[in-house]
């Protein structure tokens, strides 16, 4: 079995994290990769770590720790290996070692064949679609808000605090108010 490591990046990590992550998410669903990579000094609540796999850069996650839940803003693992286990093994490190609910942001379910696969991959580690509205403020001033979904290891959970979930994100990570 392949060991699993979480571990905050090095400024080693950068070419394989910056490749990975501009490669993973297209422009509208990214911040600016330099402050993307600065993130970790300016907001303790955010973590950009490494997944590394038999001590080899693997993959990326990055986590905003926050005092009601846990929120993944990227999640992404080197093509070459994806589909042998390690995103699943990821994902149940975390849940393991966060005490709170964790929330994810993902396509709509029906909108393409990739996003029916991810929601099925989250809902096979045990997180669970939210049907209620939530729209992706842009990352960039000329950027256009994206209708997503939200997804959490605890759906009740997040069905009773949805506004207040989404408020944090917003405020949080994207910097605007509620939308």
């Amino acid at each position: 079995m392949t060991s699993l490591a979480l571990r905050p990046f090095l400024p080693s990590d950068k070419p394989f994290l910056i490749d990975l992550y501009e490669h993973s998410f297209p422009e509208e669903e990214r911040r600016p990769t330099r402050d993307w990579l600065e993130m970790p000094g300016r907001d303790a609540a955010f973590c950009l770590n490494v997944i590394e796999a038999d001590g080899a850069a693997a993959g990326l996650l990055t986590v905003w720790q926050f005092r009601e839940f846990a929120y993944v803003e990227h999640f992404a693992v080197s093509p070459e290996i994806r589909g042998g286990g390690l995103g699943a093994r990821t994902l149940q490190t975390l849940v393991e070692s966060v005490q709170v609910p964790i929330v994810l942001e993902v396509e709509p379910k029906g909108s393409t064949p990739m996003a029916d696969r991810r929601i099925a991959f989250y809902e096979r580690q045990g997180f669970v679609l939210s049907p209620l509205s939530y729209m992706q403020p842009p990352y960039r001033p000329e950027g256009a808000a994206i209708a997503l979904n939200l997804m959490s290891t605890r759906g009740d959970w997040l069905r009773a605090n949805h506004e207040a979930v989404c408020k944090e994100i917003y405020r949080r990570v994207y910097g605007v108010a509620a939308q």
